[in-house]
């Protein structure tokens, strides 16, 4: 009954809650896929094609082969739009549940129930369970891999899990042997199709190092590395999960969402042992930290700030100082018009601007972008450019790569 609540509970939050029960699908013409972007950003258009239309493009690092043939095939049963919110909602919410139901069978039932709580709650896990990128059946695929009892149920999630995120794979080597289905599976992927573009290098492993947050808020991570002595395992996997992804120079919270379950069943295990006086307030700490951030995301879901963030005073002007450069916060991509962050070019200052797009969150992870621009640089609004004219309003601001946060995105 326990897991049937978390599960039922969880699947509210994801799908009538954060996605408004598919309300915004029905408002929309299927047939006009233009009209769509609103909530089908960036990559997942590719998938919302397959969905919709049953075109399948080209596979690559953009969207996954078995991704693309699991969303034609789900197309193909039904185009109603609202499943394109169900199934990750459902997906995300059999996680939450399936991750108390496996601490509860090695810490007890208390620790079950506050880690299954924990991962309903887990932010990025809420709200990429909106999404059609298959990031949050691929975490959950992980977890069975990694918790499962028999043998040949651990090789084939894995491998499930491997083809829908090649980059995953890793992770389930800590199952043993049956890990290495994983492997041969995300091989095949990243060589036969490729790799992501954008390269890895010391500054960005570095750089990555500090989003801890990445992982959940703080309070999650601080509650749950206190069970780490008693559950190394788990522990060890998060932190080599955490430095393994910190590599890639377009991290985001979506890399992490197996790392960020685990420390939900850290943390579960470390309030169900702290007694019953200290236990439940640790577990509501966690909980408010949570649930303050996942309402905060609610309101940024496929909602992008009408004006320059408050914070920041209007100033005059288009224009940033003379010769400064104008960086991306994009990776470093060939053929991309601006130069990375990652390699800032020879100049005597450098200029980026923030956009509305990076006031939102959406499947594109430039809110993600955006806070790590804040924590990597001191940053300073030297113009802007205000919106009208169908023009968006840009915000420029001049960097410099020391810290300590100076500003903030709302």
């Amino acid at each position: 009954m326990r897991a049937l609540g978390l599960f039922l509970g969880a699947l509210w939050l994801r799908f009538s809650w954060m996605g408004e029960g598919g309300a915004r699908h029905r408002a929309i013409d299927p047939g006009r896929l233009r009209s769509l972007r609103q909530l089908f950003d960036g990559h997942e258009q590719l998938y919302l094609a397959a969905f919709a239309e049953g075109r399948v493009a080209d596979p690559g690092p953009q969207a996954w082969p078995a991704g693309l043939w699991l969303w034609r095939g789900l197309g193909a049963l039904s185009g109603d739009l609202r499943l394109a919110l169900l199934v990750p909602a459902v997906a995300g919410a059999l996680t939450a549940a399936g991750l108390g139901l496996a601490v509860a069978r090695r810490a007890g039932g208390r620790a079950g129930l506050w880690a299954g709580l924990f991962a309903a709650l887990l932010p990025a896990q809420v709200v990429w369970s909106t999404s059609m990128v298959p990031v949050v059946p691929a975490a959950g695929l992980v977890l069975l891999a990694l918790a499962a009892r028999r043998p040949g149920v651990a090789l084939v999630a894995g491998a499930a899990a491997a083809a829908l995120r090649p980059e995953l794979a890793p992770l389930v080597l800590a199952r043993g042997a049956p890990g290495l289905g994983a492997v041969a599976v995300g091989t095949a992927m990243l060589v036969g199709i490729g790799a992501p573009s954008g390269g890895s290098s010391l500054a960005v492993w570095v750089g990555n190092t500090v989003m801890v947050d990445f992982l959940g808020p703080f309070v999650l991570v601080g509650v749950g590395l206190l069970g780490a002595r008693r559950h190394p395992g788990p522990a060890l996997l998060v932190g080599a999960a955490f430095l393994l992804f910190a590599g890639f120079a377009d991290l985001g919270p979506r890399h992490l969402l197996v790392p960020g379950l685990l420390l939900c069943g850290l943390a579960g295990a470390t309030v169900a042992r702290a007694g019953r006086a200290v236990g439940p307030l640790l577990g509501l700490a966690v909980v408010l930290g949570m649930g303050a951030e996942v309402a905060e995301l609610r309101d940024r879901w496929h909602t992008r700030a009408p004006v320059p963030p408050a914070a920041l005073r209007l100033l005059p002007g288009a224009t940033g100082p003379e010769g400064c450069a104008v960086v991306s916060d994009e990776p470093p991509v060939p053929g991309q018009p601006l130069p990375s962050h990652w390699q800032l070019p020879a100049a005597d200052c450098w200029l980026w601007g923030m956009a509305p797009e990076h006031t939102e969150w959406s499947s594109r992870g430039l809110r993600a972008r955006a806070r790590r621009m804040a924590r990597l640089y001191r940053a300073t609004p030297v113009a802007q450019e205000g919106g009208g004219g169908g023009r968006p309003w840009r915000l420029w601001l001049r960097i410099a790569p020391r810290p300590p946060r100076s500003w903030s995105t709302p």
